[in-house]
C-alpha cells in the first residue's frame, strides 16, 4: 500500500496518468493534439495499432531488450538467460503494427558473465540503452529506415508470469541453475514441490 501510495502522489504531483487502452480513441484525439514528434516506449505491454503509430511525425521508437528477429514477445532478458545466450542483445526498432517486427534502427550485444543474474542483465542494459537511444534517434532524423528484420528468422517468446517459475529437477544442473538466475529478484523466483 506504501509503495502504491508513494506512486500515486509522484503521478499526480507530477501530471502523469495511466492509461488502461492506449489506443483508445479519445486518448489518440489528446496525443495528436501535442503534435508529437516522436515516440520512444520502452516495456509496454499493450500493442499499438496503425491510428496511433501515425501520431509522431518521425514515428515511435522501441527499446526491446532482446535481439529481433530471435527474441521476439516478452521477457526477451529472462528468455536469453534461460537459454545460456553468451552474448546479451538488445535492439531499438522503428515500430510498426505487429509484435516487435519493425525495422532495426540499433543494436547491440554484451557479454554475460558466469554469475550473472537477471537484476545484472537488467542494470547491463540499463546502461547501454541511454547511449543507444540518442544514435537511434540520430540516425532516424537522419532519415535512415533501419534494416527489415527476416521473418523467416523471427522466434516468438511469451510474456513470463510466476506459473512459469516452475522448476522441473529431471533437467541438468546447468539448465536449473540458469532457471534459477533467469528468475531471481526482482521477479518472485523460481519453484517447485518436493
Amino acid at each position: 500500500k506504501e509503495k502504491k501510495s508513494l506512486f500515486k502522489n509522484f503521478f499526480n504531483k507530477n501530471k502523469i496518468r495511466e492509461i488502461s487502452d492506449v489506443n483508445d480513441s479519445s486518448f489518440l484525439k489528446e496525443l495528436k493534439s501535442l503534435n508529437p514528434s516522436l515516440f520512444i516506449v520502452a516495456g509496454f505491454p499493450q500493442i499499438f495499432k496503425k491510428d496511433l503509430l501515425k501520431i509522431p511525425s518521425h514515428g515511435a521508437l522501441n527499446l526491446h531488450a532482446g535481439p529481433l528477429p530471435k527474441y521476439r514477445g516478452g521477457s526477451p532478458l529472462n528468455w536469453q538467460l534461460i537459454n545460456g545466450e553468451k552474448n546479451i542483445g538488445i535492439s531499438i526498432i522503428k515500430m510498426k503494427e505487429g509484435i516487435d517486427n519493425g525495422n532495426i534502427i540499433e543494436s547491440e550485444y554484451f557479454e554475460r558473465n558466469q554469475n550473472d543474474t537477471i537484476a545484472d542483465l537488467h542494470k547491463k542494459a540499463n546502461q547501454i540503452f541511454p547511449f543507444l537511444t540518442i544514435k537511434a534517434i540520430q540516425k532516424l532524423l537522419d532519415g535512415f529506415n533501419g534494416f527489415v528484420q527476416e521473418e523467416s528468422k523471427a522466434i516468438y517468446w511469451h510474456q513470463r508470469n510466476d506459473e512459469d517459475g516452475f522448476l522441473n529437477l529431471k533437467k541438468n544442473s546447468t539448465d536449473i541453475l540458469l532457471f534459477i538466475k533467469a528468475l531471481t529478484h526482482p521477479y518472485k523466483g523460481a519453484w517447485t514441490y518436493y
